[in-house]
């Protein structure tokens, strides 16, 4: 007689296998699941994750998790007060400013010698880096970083600097393809840190226009085409007032439609939309909005 035995598969959850702390304490995790080919991810307690990638590879999986944790700014846990900060002027006189939130430029010596005027007060915050070390010695290929003259006679929003190091007589030979994939591995982490300073460049726009026009009706007016493009649509909806409402009955044969002028504005979308697509269809109206209105001036 034969025994027929019925089992079932228990999921289980995935396992730890790494941690690395973050400068803000946070901690970043690397697990495995052992469920798939591709069975490694890593994940932030501030929040960030390797989202739907996920690696055959436990040694690129925790290159990429400590990457992160070298570069993460997050702050786990902690709330740092603004800081507001009074400047002699060499005139006479003083200009007292809050810094940015990203700012993390030491003023100890604008403090000290004073400034000349009030527009070579200038914020900056952590530069994200792209380098490596050749014969002991740290080489930087590209920084990158949020910057800012608040009180310039002419551009006063945060802008990303660029800054490419020149050439040097000290190079770094790659003897392997293992090699070469280390590399590969710290550009990627660098582009991502790239679309994260972007995000982060976009948000410090944001607040900056919010300080300067949120409070004035017309503050919509002040926009341009490229920040139409560029800055986060939640603020842009709250500057337009934009009422979003889910509905099948659009008024037009479309996927969404905006309705009114600016304070008193409605976007209708379909109620099954992807929020992926809603903020696409939402930035393309008041594009065309902004076109029909200014003629496609920038």
């Amino acid at each position: 007689m034969t025994k027929t035995i019925h089992t079932e598969a228990t999921e289980q959850a995935p396992a730890t296998v790494l941690q690395f702390t973050t400068r803000g304490g946070a901690t970043v995790t690397v697990t495995g699941d052992n469920s798939s080919s591709s069975p490694y991810s890593w994940t932030c307690s501030a929040g960030d994750a390797s989202a739907t990638e996920s690696y055959a590879s436990l040694p690129f999986c925790r290159d990429d998790a400590e990457a992160h944790a070298n570069a993460c700014q997050a702050k786990q846990g902690v709330v740092e007060e603004p800081r507001t900060i009074t400047y002699p002027l060499d005139s006479g006189g003083s200009v007292t400013s809050t810094c940015p939130a990203w700012c993390t430029y030491d003023h100890t010596d604008d403090v000290a010698s004073g400034l000349t005027e009030p527009s070579d007060l200038f914020h900056q915050g952590d530069a994200v880096s792209l380098g490596f070390t050749a014969q002991g010695v740290e080489q930087s290929i590209l920084d990158a970083r949020i910057a800012q003259w608040p009180f310039s006679q002419d551009d006063k929003k945060p802008y990303v600097e660029l800054v490419p190091e020149g050439r040097t007589a000290v190079g770094r030979i790659l003897a392997s393809r293992l090699e070469l994939d280390d590399e590969i591995r710290r550009v990627r982490a660098h582009l991502r840190e790239l679309l994260d300073l972007g995000d982060q460049l976009a948000e410090a726009q944001a607040d900056d226009h919010a300080r300067h026009f949120l409070h004035d009706d017309t503050a919509w007016m002040t926009f341009t085409r490229t920040d139409l493009q560029s800055l986060p649509i939640a603020y842009l909806l709250r500057v337009f007032g934009v009422t979003v409402v889910e509905t099948e009955d659009i008024g037009r044969r479309a996927v969404a439609a905006l309705y009114g002028e600016p304070g008193a504005m409605e976007l209708r979308i379909k109620p099954d939309m992807s929020q992926y697509l809603r903020e696409d269809q939402a930035r393309r109206l008041l594009l065309d909005w902004y076109e029909a209105r200014h003629g496609g001036a920038a």
